[in-house]
Formats: structure tokens, sequence, C-alpha cells
């Protein structure tokens, strides 16, 4: 079982695995703003996020989405993460949204990064609950020790896309 998210620059569009047919199945109706990520709570539980403040919820392993409310409509919402049974969520501003209710309610904390004017957050990645590595639009990377985030360095020229763990490590 699983669930795929993807975008065509336009619309984003949901699939689930079908072990029957050991394929990928496009969820029919759903063709929103473009999705961006997808986390399981649960053995059939699963929030995607996207632009637009898009939050969807599943409680039946991909078979049906709900719409969840989220409050600021116009959020690109680029990462989810599993604090079951709720979710993390962050922006592109660097803000970060924590659910209550299955999704149903929001608590939001301003540019936990200290961005400045302009920087969007491009990923983010965590190798335990506490311990985590975003990267910025302006190249900068910031890690999380327990909690606060530190901008540690920039990288230049080159762009910082996305940052991804292995085995508790950041690569």
């Amino acid at each position: 079982n699983g669930v795929l998210v993807s975008n065509n620059g336009t619309n984003g569009f949901l699939y689930t695995f079908n072990s029957a047919t050991n394929s990928w199945v496009q969820v029919n109706g759903i063709t929103l703003s473009n999705l961006n990520d997808v986390v399981y709570v649960s053995a059939t539980d699963a929030f995607v996020v996207g632009k637009n403040g898009i939050v969807l919820k599943t409680t039946n392993n991909g078979a049906n989405w709900n719409a969840r409310p989220f409050p600021e409509s116009g959020a690109e919402l680029i990462k989810v993460r599993n604090v079951s049974p709720e979710v993390i969520v962050y922006d592109t501003d660097g803000n970060q949204w924590l659910s209550s209710g299955g999704g149903t309610s929001w608590t939001k904390s301003n540019n936990i990064f200290g961005f400045a004017v302009g920087e969007k957050l491009t990923d983010l990645e965590f190798t335990s609950p506490a311990t985590g590595v975003a990267i910025s639009n302006y190249n900068n990377i910031f890690t999380s020790g327990g909690g606060s985030w530190t901008k540690t360095n920039s990288v230049k020229p080159v762009s910082l896309n996305k940052v991804t763990g292995n085995g508790g490590n950041i690569i």
C-alpha cells in the first residue's frame, strides 16, 4: 500500500498503489493545485499537503480523501511530518503548523527559521523527532537539535532544492 503525489505545474494528482495489479492508480476526482508531500500517520491514515493551503486526509488507505480546513488558503505547504495521530505542516514562509483533531484545527508558529525577507523554505528532513536539516532558496542551511533552528552556513553559487536522510544521517 502507498500514496504518491505528482504535479504537472498547474494541478496535483494522487495515486494509490494497487497490490493486486502491482501498479499505481490515479485517484479520480482529485485535481487540485500542486500537491507537494504525503505522510502516513497509521496503517490506513495519511495526509497530503500542497499549494493554496491544500490539506487532504484519508482514513482508508487512499480510497477516499477529505479536505481538511486550513486557516491560510494562500499558503504553499511543502512538507508534512508524522507526530501520530497528528501532523506538523511546514510552509514556504518558514511557518510551522501543528494539527489537532485529526487536522480540523491548526496552531501556527511564525517563521521558525528566522528567514530574511524573500527567503523561502525549499525542503527539510528529520532524522529523529527533534533533529533535522532545512534548506532555503537563498542556499542557507538550518539545523535543529532539539526544537530551535540555527542557520549553520550558506553554500554558493549552487541551488539547494532537496535534503534527505539515511538511517539517522542527513545526506
